[in-house]
């Protein structure tokens, strides 16, 4: 199984005949404008999920893979304070821009470093942990390995939630 395509992705790709499909790294300029345009179309259940459990544990609060800022960006809303990591630097451009365009108030409360989410060297320790969008099924080699490096960056009795899309059962 190709671990690079799943959701809609996937079925776009198996859907296409293997020489007419051209691999670009994830998150180049053109797809993270792409993709960021089609998680705006996402709605807010998950966000309301991720404010309801980081107001209960408080800041500060890492995202991983934070992308154009869809969820740091209602946390922030909050008041809560948020740190994002994103391996793309194109993903990180677009969440910036809307920092200083459209959330200027709201800059305050959000840190950004382009990291790996599996090689993180942050400068703290974080009371809630989210990996948002099912990215963690993007992580390469053993998860015990991510998960320790997750334990690496929580405060003690933190919290760690991401989403899982398991699409054998859908």
């Amino acid at each position: 199984m190709d671990n690079n395509y799943f959701g809609m992705f996937k079925k776009i790709k198996d859907s296409c005949r293997e020489n007419n499909v051209l691999d670009l790294q994830f998150y180049n300029e053109y797809f993270s404008s792409y993709y960021d345009a089609l998680t705006k179309e996402m709605g807010d259940e998950d966000i309301r999920f991720y404010i309801n459990y980081c107001m209960k544990y408080q800041s500060p609060i890492l995202e991983l893979g934070c992308g154009g800022g869809r969820v740091s960006i209602a946390l922030a809303k909050k008041k809560l304070y948020v740190t994002g990591v994103e391996k793309s630097e194109d993903m990180l451009k677009i969440f910036e821009r809307r920092l200083d365009t459209q959330y200027k108030r709201i800059k305050k409360y959000i840190k950004l470093y382009h990291q790996d989410a599996q090689a993180l060297n942050l400068p703290e320790k974080y009371n809630v942990v989210i990996f948002p969008a099912t990215t963690i099924r993007l992580i390469k080699g053993e998860l015990s390995t991510f998960f320790n490096g997750i334990y690496e960056v929580l405060a003690a009795n933190g919290c760690f939630i991401f989403d899982f899309l398991d699409e054998e059962s859908v």
